[in-house]
């Protein structure tokens, strides 16, 4: 709780100091520092990028380690976290770059069956984005997962949505997309 406290300070500081003179300058500054994880959560074990975390996102919506809801003991910060970074509603770029991370830190290879979980996780949030408001842009390489247990550039995927063509074109030599239906039953029943 120590971190939290002292970090409490440091957004009343902050968060003064937008009240007070919200100049460009002001806000660029806030943009700067909005780069470094400075946003405490789980009690003060963890800081994280304000990009990271969303006002308005169930517990169980959280992507961990790389979405989270902003702590509802630091509510009075809400303000101070927008202009860092923190999101008040989930992005569809939000989603992507979780994407993205998994697929730097896996670097192209099969994913864990835990990977995995947060993987479809990402994909069917940004998806339900998506269709609520698709003309927002994604300004990320967006990777999706294939049918190869890998997540790949989405320009590189073929979906296939006649299951009839399957058998046809297996040998096709570009990866598919995998089919929603699995990851949906993936998550719900929480493998990995």
């Amino acid at each position: 709780y120590m971190k939290v406290d002292v970090m409490k300070k440091v957004y009343r500081h902050l968060q003064a100091r937008i009240e007070e003179n919200s100049s460009d300058q002001t806000l660029e500054r806030m943009k700067d520092i909005g780069e470094i994880p400075c946003i405490v959560i789980d009690l003060g074990r963890t800081f994280v990028k304000p990009k990271q975390v969303v006002i308005n996102l169930y517990e169980e919506d959280q992507i961990v380690p790389y979405l989270f809801k902003a702590p509802t003991e630091l509510g009075e910060f809400k303000t101070l976290f927008i202009h860092l970074g923190a999101s008040v509603n989930v992005t569809a770029n939000q989603y992507a770059a979780v994407l993205e991370s998994l697929f730097r830190e896996t670097r192209g290879e099969k994913l864990h069956p835990n990977e995995l979980r947060l993987a479809f996780k990402a994909v069917a949030g940004l998806f339900k984005v998506l269709q609520r408001k698709n003309d927002e842009p994604i300004d990320v390489p967006l990777y999706l997962p294939s049918s190869l247990g890998k997540l790949v550039p989405s320009c590189d995927l073929v979906y296939n949505d006649d299951p009839s063509y399957s058998e046809r074109i297996q040998h096709f030599p570009r990866p598919f997309l995998v089919h929603l239906s699995v990851g949906e039953r993936y998550t719900a029943h929480g493998h990995g």
